[in-house]
């Protein structure tokens, strides 16, 4: 690999998994919302950006919801590198038709720079 590639992967470390984890992400209360997600963010102590998901039943059976969350991650796989280093972001799937892929990136990338500017004038 060059210096500008990077491997799409979606390793252990840029997950987010403990439940304190996720609390602090959603006690910061910033979040913003399209059709398919709602998108919690925050800065995080880690090298680089970490995903989160939350999917509830409304969404529906195990199968349907597992589905969704796969979709996200193949999502993000592809993003997080042009993500800001050091911040933790939380997907919560919201009901309603299947998006694709390719809609679920477009969705995460713009709520994301959206996410970004408040996090800027945050601070």
């Amino acid at each position: 690999m060059t210096g500008r590639e990077h491997r799409a992967t979606f390793p252990r470390e840029v997950r987010i998994r403990r439940r304190s984890e996720f609390q602090r992400v959603f006690d910061r209360k910033l979040r913003v919302s399209d059709r398919w997600i709602t998108l919690y963010g925050c800065r995080g102590d880690a090298a680089h950006a970490r995903l989160g998901i939350v999917v509830g039943r409304s969404v529906g059976n195990a199968v349907r919801r597992n589905r969704r969350k796969r979709l996200v991650r193949e999502a993000f796989r592809h993003l997080r590198h042009e993500l800001p280093a050091g911040t933790d972001w939380i997907v919560v799937l919201r009901a309603g038709p299947e998006p694709t892929v390719e809609q679920l990136q477009q969705s995460i990338r713009q709520l994301c720079q959206r996410l970004i500017r408040k996090l800027t004038t945050d601070n």
